[in-house]
């Protein structure tokens, strides 16, 4: 699973950066809006689709693990629910923020369609989207940081809970 959701955070800031510079290129060069847009559909979607996701699946193993320790005894010692706090603290309120700098990019998008009457100066839309685009990137990074993390502690709760042959299934 986390590599899954590995990959979708890679795909979307790929997708994200494509689409930034697509939208730089329209008043530049001939570029089609269409592929702007939908890119940046996609890109959206699937950056939305990666945090919550991500926020989901530090929850879920999280429950798991606590329980797991707490129920065979050895939850003092790993600190598992500390830090599977700390994870969670880590990650969700800059995957929030991130989350929120897609969506309101990609809202103001729609202000800054070449029309005669213009909502949003595109200069606005572009600087929210390289804001955007940096704080997914942080959040990646965080995220990142605390699989790796949860995959630590997968191994010493499932090991220790083998070791006492009661097995763990996460």
């Amino acid at each position: 699973m986390a590599i899954t959701l590995v990959s979708a955070h890679l795909l979307a800031a790929i997708g994200l950066l494509a689409s930034i510079v697509i939208g730089y290129l329209l008043g530049h060069a001939e570029v089609s809006f269409e592929l702007h847009f939908v890119l940046a559909l996609i890109s959206t979607i699937l950056a939305l689709f990666a945090h919550s996701m991500t926020m989901f699946y530090f929850i879920g193993t999280g429950k798991i693990l606590k329980e797991a320790a707490i129920a065979r005894g050895f939850e003092p010692e790993l600190r598992v629910v500390e830090r599977t706090r700390r994870m969670k603290a880590e990650t969700s309120g800059i995957a929030m923020l991130a989350m929120v700098a897609v969506i309101v990019t990609f809202v103001i998008g729609g202000g800054a369609v070449p029309r005669p009457n213009v909502a949003v100066a595109p200069w606005i839309h572009g600087a929210a989207s390289v804001t955007a685009l940096l704080l997914h990137l942080a959040a990646f990074r965080a995220e990142l940081r605390n699989f790796v993390a949860n995959t630590v502690l997968n191994n010493e709760v499932t090991v220790r809970a083998a070791r006492m042959g009661k097995p763990v299934e996460v």
